[in-house]
């Protein structure tokens, strides 16, 4: 948005970054090249920026130097692109992160490369790592409720089932109330090799991390199903553990 008087010239550096954490591509930059735009008084709304460059790396930034221009300033996103994040320097060449994203979008669409198969939530890691997002999504062309089911060779007497949704820890909370990532409500269930048993019930969470205790069970099977979240089409689920 501009509240200038007069057109205005903006430069945008695309720069190398090798995670979404690279504080050194904002210090140290590999230019992969730059485009200008203008805009215009009273502007709300896109500007384009035409790079035409190829991006073989996993990972870019799109830096403004300096931040912007004095009367022009961009809108955050409420959804951004997953595994993005913002950074900018201070006065003293310091980089920080900053929230919320940016509202951007790529022509043609950005698509990223990620394994959201379900074994991502049984691998330990439950955050973004690199380019590896170590989380479950279920299709999101498929309507809820959608099941992810734990098996074992031999039965275990389990008590406790931990869970740790999506809640997009990247931006800040306060530009909504719920973040429609997070998954709201679900039932885990267990099977002792003859029948299924509830013994989790939950609505209307909002939580990052959830553990829930039950008595000691014996099970084959452990299924967790979502019926519902809080916008999303998917269920995202970072990481599921019984004990």
């Amino acid at each position: 948005f501009s509240n200038l008087k007069e057109p205005t010239e903006i430069t945008l550096r695309l720069l190398e970054a090798r995670s979404m954490w690279d504080r050194k591509t904002v210090r140290e930059p590999k230019e992969l090249g730059t485009a200008t735009a203008t805009v215009l008084p009273g502007d709300n709304g896109y500007v384009r920026f035409d790079f035409d460059v190829p991006v073989e790396t996993p990972f870019f930034a799109i830096y403004c130097e300096p931040r912007g221009a004095k009367g022009v300033c961009a809108y955050p996103a409420v959804r951004g692109f997953p595994g993005s994040v913002n950074f900018w320097k201070d006065a003293n060449g310091l980089v920080e992160s900053v929230k919320p994203r940016l509202m951007v979008y790529t022509d043609p669409p950005l698509k990223l490369a990620r394994n959201y198969e379900p074994q991502q939530a049984v691998n330990g890691l439950s955050r973004h790592v690199g380019i590896d997002a170590n989380q479950w999504r279920s299709d999101p062309e498929q309507p809820l409720p959608q099941s992810l089911t734990l098996s074992w060779d031999l039965p275990e007497l389990i008590d406790t089932v931990q869970l740790t949704f999506d809640t997009d820890l990247d931006v800040n909370p306060v530009f909504r109330k719920f973040v429609p990532e997070c998954v709201s409500d679900y039932t885990v269930s267990a099977f002792d090799g003859k029948t299924w048993k509830t013994v989790v019930t939950e609505a209307d969470n909002f939580q990052r991390l959830r553990v829930h205790h039950f008595p000691k069970t014996t099970v084959e099977k452990l299924r967790l199903t979502v019926t519902k979240t809080h916008g999303d089409p998917s269920v995202r689920l970072y990481e599921i553990r019984a004990y």
